[in-house]
């Protein structure tokens, strides 16, 4: 409360604000050109942490305000809903036919998966997804984040299955980025 009263009023405040690192390369940057706008003397910390991680650092006080995909089930902690992202998956502009408009489980089957590290809940929300649990995938890479991931799959290492915030980089880096 006493952070907010102090934006209010336009003094000078530190703001810890923590995300995973695919909303912190692809939505903070712009929040922040906005937030900085609104508040010029406020100073900023931005850190990335993986989700487990980044709820411990709220509750301990090490962070003011976190990003993540879930909501955070704790009494301690408030949550609100800022944005939907969708599944997705990024390859080289070759790698899937240009008339290719989704991805399905089926297509998946033959494609070289790049893996995401089994702690990633972007990783574990797609295992969730209907028919996952019945193909094997082949993942010769492995990686501890989407953002690795899609970089790999942009230079034709493979099939990054992420969140469509990570997608639209990979966009960005000339990747095919088609729904999951």
């Amino acid at each position: 409360a006493s952070l907010a009263a102090g934006l209010r009023n336009g003094g000078t405040r530190q703001l810890r604000i923590a995300a995973v690192p695919s909303l912190a390369t692809a939505v903070l940057p712009r929040a922040v050109k906005s937030f900085i706008g609104q508040y010029p003397k406020c100073k900023l910390t931005l850190e990335t942490y993986h989700y487990d991680s980044l709820v411990d650092a709220l509750l301990a006080g090490h962070v003011d305000v976190g990003f993540v995909y879930e909501p955070v089930a704790h009494a301690a902690l408030a949550t609100t809903d800022l944005l939907q992202a969708f599944f997705c998956s990024v390859s080289t502009p070759t790698y899937f036919s240009k008339t290719k408009k989704s991805i399905s489980v089926k297509d998946l089957v033959s494609c070289n998966i790049i893996g995401l590290s089994k702690d990633d809940l972007v990783a574990s929300l797609i295992a969730q997804t209907d028919g996952m649990a019945d193909i094997a995938l082949t993942r010769n890479v492995s990686v501890e984040t989407s953002v690795v991931a899609m970089h790999l799959a942009a230079q034709g290492m493979g099939v990054a299955l992420v969140d469509s915030l990570t997608g639209a980089l990979g966009k960005l880096h000339g990747a095919q980025v088609l729904p999951f």
